[in-house]
């Protein structure tokens, strides 16, 4: 074929667009999601299991069953403080705005409006969401008693009890959210305090949970076969099995004191 045919029927060719081609490669991000990606690991891990008792693994089965129970939970529960910590900062945040334009003399339902536009995008969803919603509520004109309470953050549903009592006992209602923000400032105050506080017992708790991982390479490295011993059934998967029980329970013990410790 002629080489200036190839040329003009490349150059006639155009690449896609760059935003065509970030719009597939979301597509195709999105299609991998996180439910899917939860539902990948669990048939992996069923199957997994099943090839251990077919194996007559069962203690290791066991084992892994408490091991993986025990993480998911401390990655859950840390994920939710984090979600309710960040929850709390942006409330406090907003009702600090809606303060501030109550002194600067605007109604209530303007002064949220106002401190809904200025909303951080990195707010919880939850979150924003019901503040969007009690703005649209505010919009159309409904009074504090109509408005349905939030539930996804106590602060937010707070708000609203505060705004319903100072509409039926004729309180200002700017020193009682003033109040309210107040309180939430000394909250999130006292959590990074005692948030710092504990960094040490937490780390001491990671480090006793992994030491019998350390011990088990040790034990390796000096020519001893640890794993072995332990996934070959009969004394070693008991020992696999107490072991395991109790380095988990001491891991939720210690999470337990230590979430009371930070109340």
């Amino acid at each position: 074929m002629n080489p200036l045919l190839i040329a003009a029927a490349a150059t006639a060719l155009t690449a896609p667009a760059p935003s065509a081609r970030l719009g597939a490669l979301t597509r195709n991000v999105q299609r991998f999601s996180t439910p899917r990606l939860h539902s990948t690991l669990c048939i992996a891990g069923i199957a997994l299991a099943l090839g251990l008792v077919a194996a007559k693994r069962v203690s290791v089965v066991l084992a892994a069953v408490m091991a993986g129970a025990t993480v998911v939970d401390l990655i859950v529960r840390r994920r939710e403080q984090r979600q309710r910590a960040k929850g709390a900062a942006v409330t406090a945040d907003f009702l600090g705005h809606v303060v501030a334009n109550l002194d600067a003399g605007a109604p209530l339902p303007r002064a949220c409006v106002t401190a809904a536009e200025r909303l951080p995008e990195t707010a919880p969803t939850p979150l924003a969401r019901d503040i969007h919603r009690l703005v649209h509520h505010i919009r159309l004109g409904h009074s504090a008693a109509q408005i349905e309470v939030p539930t996804s953050q106590p602060e937010l549903a707070r708000m609203v009890t505060l705004w319903r009592l100072a509409t039926g006992r004729g309180i200002p209602v700017a020193q009682l959210l003033r109040a309210a923000r107040d309180e939430l400032d000394h909250a999130e105050r006292h959590r990074a305090a005692t948030t710092a506080a504990l960094a040490g017992p937490r780390t001491t708790a990671m480090v006793l949970a992994a030491l019998p991982l350390a011990g088990m390479l040790m034990g390796a490295a000096m020519g001893a076969n640890p794993v072995g011993l332990l996934t070959s059934g009969g004394i070693g998967g008991v020992l696999l099995v107490v072991g395991t029980a109790l380095v988990c329970a001491g891991t939720v013990v210690s999470r337990v004191i230590i979430e009371r410790a930070a109340q």
